[in-house]
């Protein structure tokens, strides 16, 4: 069965007030979307509130970096408690800094995520595929919820799961009742959901619909 991950952006200036409404969703993940200002215009919070979350759920905490550079502050949300750490792959000029990032978080007792742009070719990352466990794939532009789901996304999804094997697959945006099931058949494991989840008025039976 696929696993749903709620976004945290849909929620940023009260998460905390809202962590239980996501929790008795029946989601099985917290998508926490961290940006700082650097690699999208948006900013969220960072990392002393995932440990604030961390201290206060024992949810699986999934951590999408959305920050330019971030080799040397993954540490940081390591140790707020996050399960899964990812990065994006476009926010290292220099892919030494990305591989030796990756090895660090390989180190660590944390699912290792790589992310790639809608724009970025599933090839460009095949040289990084035995230093991460999760690749997270954006079927929207970064740093804003709200968005329709780019349809040629699924062809992605499909690419990585024949080229990528053993990898977890995760998509994240403009995900709905409406193409939750091409995008399961395409091959995803993990979903993230936000405006969707947020408009949904009775939240269990989203979640519940979204699985089925």
């Amino acid at each position: 069965m696929i696993k749903v991950s709620v976004s945290s952006l849909i929620y940023n200036d009260n998460i905390l007030e809202m962590l239980n409404t996501i929790i008795d969703s029946g989601a099985d993940f917290l998508h926490l979307d961290i940006m700082d200002g650097s690699l999208t215009e948006n900013k969220t919070f960072l990392a002393d509130t995932v440990k604030q979350i961390n201290k206060n759920s024992t949810f699986f905490l999934d951590c999408h970096l959305m920050i330019n550079e971030p080799k040397d502050i993954v540490k940081d949300y390591v140790k707020a408690g996050a399960n899964i750490v990812t990065v994006h792959f476009e926010a290292f000029e220099n892919k030494q800094d990305l591989l030796e990032t990756l090895q660090y978080l390989k180190n660590k007792n944390v699912i290792v995520g790589l992310s790639i742009y809608p724009t970025t070719k599933i090839e460009d990352i095949i040289l990084f595929e035995n230093y991460f466990d999760l690749l997270l794939i954006m079927s929207v532009e970064i740093g804003k919820y709200g968005q329709n789901f780019i349809n040629s996304t699924l062809d992605k999804i499909i690419e990585a799961k024949t080229k990528l094997k053993y990898k977890l697959i995760e998509v994240d945006g403009g995900i709905n009742l409406n193409n939750i099931e091409l995008i399961k058949n395409a091959g995803a494991d993990i979903v993230v959901v936000g405006s969707s989840f947020k408009n949904a008025e009775e939240k269990n039976e989203f979640i519940t619909n979204l699985k089925k």
